[in-house]
């Protein structure tokens, strides 16, 4: 038992993490599955640590799952590991940084049956700690920034949510269009769309406002001292 592999907490065990997640989705194809899928939401985040050595720690997880989900040939073997001075870790042959206390490979066997689905704001400045020239661009999938339009039906839905779960307050879909208008002026929209963030929030201290106070309009509801100075912004 003391020989299965652990899931360490030092930084450089990502070839454990991976061996694991590999061996789970194996695991999960032998039921009757198709497969285990992955999803990373922000994984820009990684790249927000304040040490040069946390970062490439975190960008070499990143490799190493996307590895995993290619099947790269090579991830299933351990191979001789280098001392790496400059990264203060061990790596293999592909680059890719094993724990010192008891190296991996990073697949537990070939193919993996793994997906994986990483959702990242491209805000990376170094080359070498950029992931996505591992993902070809058949692979990637790119949201532009929302249009005028796209908040407006935004707003639709969430008016109809809003309904749907409080059925006491009236609220109709042409208030939509007047919430719209009245958030457009307060976010300040003359210089371009607010961020999806801020404006979901303005959208729903207004809506909440709307419920403890029905008989105000919108527009002073937007402007009460109750709503926080999001909204003037």
């Amino acid at each position: 038992m003391s020989q299965w592999p652990t899931w360490l907490d030092h930084s450089t065990a990502a070839d454990h993490l991976c061996y694991l997640l590999s061996g789970w989705s194996a695991l999960v194809r032998a039921l009757g599955y198709q497969g285990l899928v992955l999803l990373i939401d922000e994984a820009e985040t990684v790249g927000h640590a304040g040490f040069r050595i946390e970062r490439a720690r975190g960008f070499n997880t990143l490799k190493g799952l996307i590895a995993l989900a290619q099947n790269r040939p090579g991830t299933d073997r351990l191979v001789r590991l280098v001392w790496d001075k400059n990264d203060q870790a061990y790596k293999d042959a592909h680059g890719f940084v094993h724990s010192g206390v008891r190296p991996l490979p990073y697949a537990y066997r070939h193919p993996t049956y793994m997906g994986l689905f990483i959702a990242a704001t491209p805000v990376f400045q170094v080359a070498e700690e950029d992931w996505r020239a591992m993902v070809p661009a058949t692979h990637r999938l790119i949201l532009w920034p929302l249009l005028d339009d796209d908040f407006r039906r935004m707003t639709v839905y969430i008016v109809r949510l809003f309904r749907a779960a409080y059925p006491e307050v009236s609220i109709s879909d042409v208030d939509a269009d007047t919430i719209w208008y009245v958030l457009r002026r307060h976010l300040k929209w003359d210089g371009g769309p607010p961020h999806p963030r801020v404006f979901l929030k303005a959208l729903a201290e207004l809506l909440v406002l709307k419920r403890r106070y029905p008989s105000e309009s919108w527009a002073r509801l937007a402007e009460t001292p109750e709503t926080p100075r999001l909204l003037l912004m």
